[in-house]
């Protein structure tokens, strides 16, 4: 394992020429931005970068305008779009949204993010989420030692290799802060692997003592870290129990067998056509593809991809089919595929309807009366009322297309008019599609794997 860990970390830790561009990159940003005119009130970067525990080739630069706390929040967000705009003047940029707007840009080849907050000089006084990261950076350069650092690029190349880093909604994963706290509680990758492969559901951790069982009431999720900046938030609040469940088993495999795969997996292969055809063949599953919905998948979008999938579900199952899985797969302009697999695409043209038992006398009678069109009964079976009614919907596919139709209305571009261009696939299309779609072909066959990479 030393052996490994020595090598990754040389593979992953930026170069001193790397870091001085790194750093000449953005103190030009910050000097931009204090030479606008405007009110804010000064400019800092934070994230991975900053605290130097950043990977080898990640080219993501956080930039935070500080601005009074006393501005009001319409002025707030429309002078950070400003100050955002002069610094991406003549450059590629796209709007991205988290509690509030800011812009995202390419300079100088980093993707640098330009992101409007309050400087407050205490947790207590917060007035927009954002405003913690520049404590969260002052308070790990207090504390991270250079040995400290290694081993947090150690976790961090660890967690993007088992696809579990990064806490936006589109992954919902371990933050860098989050990793970063981890390892200072542990004190190292070895000792922090070892204590994730013992996590239990409502693992409440701190950096100093704590009632855990009044944290675990509280903040009610998988993972309960104390953010030490402010005992009122969970910094891993953003971590599914998917991704917390996927953290503690690539652990255990580690630490059972270290291998590179765990740091940088294989790429990821189609199956053949001869195995796609008899897992198709096995399941019972149909395709529901749309175009990308926007330039870049947002946060908002990532939203609406999630929820679309939550209330085909819902909807599905409401009308009595079994829902073995959904699968979401988006990639950048690449457009989506969600993979939907049922017990059965089909289900009988009537449904059983079972109601109280006939000596409950008023539940009876409401009963009787809501079914009085049934095709069969009401009779009784085991002391209970039974009725036969025709079923509104027998094919999946056919009430997944309906389900998209009445969703549009509740959209907003651009999200709606990537509906409108929603298609529909059965199994008996899937190959054809695989055939002149390598992007289809390629999510066809993750969803039909099902497997941990790490695995």
């Amino acid at each position: 394992m030393e052996k490994l860990l020595r090598e990754v970390l040389e593979r992953i830790t930026p170069t001193d020429r790397e870091k001085e561009a790194e750093k000449r990159a953005a103190e030009a940003i910050i000097r931009k931005i204090q030479s606008i005119k405007g009110r804010h009130v000064g400019a800092m970067l934070v994230g991975s970068i900053a605290r130097d525990t950043h990977i080898r080739g990640d080219r993501d630069m956080d930039i935070f305008v500080l601005f009074p706390k006393e501005l009001p929040r319409s002025e707030f967000e429309r002078e950070g779009l400003a100050v955002a705009r002069k610094v991406f003047e003549g450059k590629p940029y796209w709007k991205e949204y988290s509690e509030h707007p800011y812009l995202k840009g390419i300079v100088d080849g980093f993707e640098v993010e330009i992101v409007p907050s309050y400087k407050v000089k205490r947790a207590s006084e917060l007035k927009s989420a954002v405003d913690r990261s520049p404590f969260h950076t002052r308070f790990m350069l207090k504390r991270l030692t250079p040995t400290l650092r290694r081993e947090a690029r150690l976790l961090k190349a660890f967690l993007k290799g088992i696809d579990c880093y990064g806490a936006k909604i589109e992954k919902e994963g371990f933050s860098g802060y989050l990793a970063e706290l981890v390892v200072l509680k542990y004190g190292s990758f070895k000792e922090s692997l070892r204590a994730m492969s013992q996590w239990q559901h409502g693992t409440v951790l701190s950096l100093s003592p704590v009632n855990e069982e009044k944290a675990r009431q509280k903040f009610n999720a998988p993972l309960v870290f104390i953010d030490p900046t402010d005992k009122n938030r969970n910094v891993a609040a953003a971590l599914s129990i998917e991704q917390f469940a996927r953290a503690i088993a690539a652990s255990r495999a580690f630490l059972q067998n270290p291998a590179r795969k765990f740091f940088y997996p294989k790429r990821k292969t189609s199956i053949s056509r001869k195995r796609m055809k008899k897992l198709i063949t096995m399941d019972q599953v149909f395709a529901l593809r749309m175009p990308f919905p926007s330039k870049a998948l947002s946060d908002v979008i990532w939203g609406q991809l999630r929820r679309l999938k939550k209330l085909l579900k819902k909807a599905l199952e409401g009308e009595g089919f079994l829902v073995r899985r959904i699968s979401l797969y988006a990639g950048e302009e690449k457009g989506i595929d969600y993979f939907v697999e049922l017990e059965s695409l089909e289900l009988n043209k009537t449904v059983i309807c079972t109601g109280p038992f006939a000596w409950q006398e008023e539940h009876s009678r409401a009963f009787i009366e809501r079914h009085k069109s049934a095709l069969t009964g009401p009779r009784i079976e085991n002391g209970k009322w039974v009725v036969e009614e025709p079923r509104k919907h027998t094919n999946a596919v056919k009430l997944a297309r309906e389900f998209v139709k009445k969703r549009k209305k509740f959209e907003k571009a651009p999200f709606k008019k990537a509906l409108e261009k929603c298609s529909f696939l059965c199994k008996e299309e899937f190959l054809k599609t695989a055939k002149s779609d390598p992007v289809f072909k390629h999510n066809l066959s993750r969803f039909l794997k099902g497997r941990e990479e790490f695995l």
